[in-house]
């Protein structure tokens, strides 16, 4: 996506980082590090890619957990879902795709330009997006900041909005909190 950093996951906890090449979206070909075949994941008719993490691994596993990162039409989003039949993967029927009900929406890139940083701690996992106005990678203070926080242990999802990011006069505000799937997703 243009503008869009190499986005990372991390866990404190292990001290394990990943990342992902940037890529533009496009319709016809999967990005470089996808894993195909595509799907169409939020069913608009267009095709969206799971992007696979360093080492070749198409998910983190956490807790419990796998954690995936996909693009729908062009934005990064953060997914999660719970391993139950014991496979490594969030396709719980065994369908060769993800269905509704196999897996959470609980982060989104919603900046252009705009950078992702995806962390774990206390429990929680973070997605923080920023629009990265100067176009350095790197959060700046006064950038503009949403921040996801997700908590599976009471499938509880935070979102606040900064919008004038960490160092400037206002305040972030809490935006939403509840189930992931009562949030106004953009690509869903």
């Amino acid at each position: 996506m243009p503008g869009h950093p190499k986005p990372s996951i991390s866990t404190a906890e292990a001290g394990a980082s990943a990342t992902i090449d940037d890529f533009t979206p496009d319709d016809s070909s999967p990005p470089t590090g996808s894993i195909t075949p595509s799907q169409d994941l939020n069913g608009n008719g267009t095709n969206d890619y799971n992007l696979t993490l360093d080492g070749g691994n198409d998910y983190k596993t956490w807790g419990g957990y796998l954690i995936d990162i996909w693009s729908v039409d062009g934005n990064y989003i953060t997914i999660i879902g719970d391993d139950d039949d014991g496979d490594g993967t969030l396709d719980d029927n065994g369908n060769g795709r993800l269905d509704d009900g196999e897996f959470r929406v609980i982060g989104e890139c919603v900046y252009l330009p705009g950078c992702n940083y995806w962390y774990i701690e206390d429990g929680r996992i973070h997605q923080e997006n920023w629009k990265d106005t100067d176009g350095d990678q790197v959060y700046d203070p006064n950038e503009e900041l949403t921040h996801y926080i997700y908590d599976p242990a009471t499938n509880i999802l935070k979102v606040y909005h900064d919008p004038d990011g960490r160092g400037g006069p206002q305040d972030a505000d809490l935006v939403y909190q509840g189930s992931p799937g009562g949030y106004d997703w953009h690509v869903f």
